[in-house]
């Protein structure tokens, strides 16, 4: 389902304390039922259709496919694949449409919003005030395609260089066929400018 938004959406993280209907959520995780005190929750742009700093994109299908693979995934620091750098977990995503704002190749920018949680411990209290103070904020997703699209031949083997403007055209890869989703990570500079 893809979410429209209006001028008036404040795209800002939502966190702290989750819902009931959260938690329901929440717990299909949990080897125990976790109460609400227990637990921090906060909301993030995991990724979105605009061209990143690799000169790639992700269209509305990948976008779509993400929205389901991301359920359950891990939050992690910096693609460590070290248990220990394990941090959240995503318990639910949308994808959202703002048509108040435009990618580079003209198309309404959507985004990838997942809500995720960790759990409040002496081992994350500085993670919590990190996420809360905005220092932690900026992510970076892991994901496995079939196929990355050149947008001046729409062919996946060729010689056009990304990032170089062809004609009146800015050249780069579009992400499709998206086949598993690993994790994300907090990151210091993610590729997606706006993740």
């Amino acid at each position: 389902m893809i979410t429209i938004i209006n001028k008036n959406y404040s795209s800002e993280n939502q966190i702290g304390l989750p819902s009931d209907e959260d938690m329901l959520l929440i717990n299909e995780y949990s080897l125990r039922p976790l109460e609400n005190q227990e637990v921090f929750c906060f909301s993030v742009k995991l990724c979105d259709n605009d061209i990143d700093r690799d000169f790639e994109r992700f269209n509305e299908e990948s976008l779509k496919t993400l929205e389901s693979l991301f359920v359950g995934k891990t939050g992690i620091l910096n693609h460590s694949m070290k248990s220990e750098d394990q941090s959240c977990r995503t318990y639910k995503t949308q994808l959202i449409r703002d048509n108040t704002r435009q990618t580079l190749t003209g198309e309404p920018y959507m985004y990838l919003k997942a809500w995720c949680y960790t759990v409040r411990s002496e081992k994350n209290e500085s993670l919590i005030k990190d996420i809360e103070s905005g220092i932690k904020k900026e992510v970076s997703i892991s994901c496995a395609s079939q196929r990355k699209i050149c947008s001046i031949c729409n062919s996946e083997k060729c010689n056009h260089i990304s990032g170089k403007i062809y004609g009146s055209e800015y050249c780069h890869k579009t992400i499709k066929d998206i086949t598993d989703a690993y994790e994300w990570s907090f990151v210091a500079v993610p590729a997606q400018r706006h993740a």
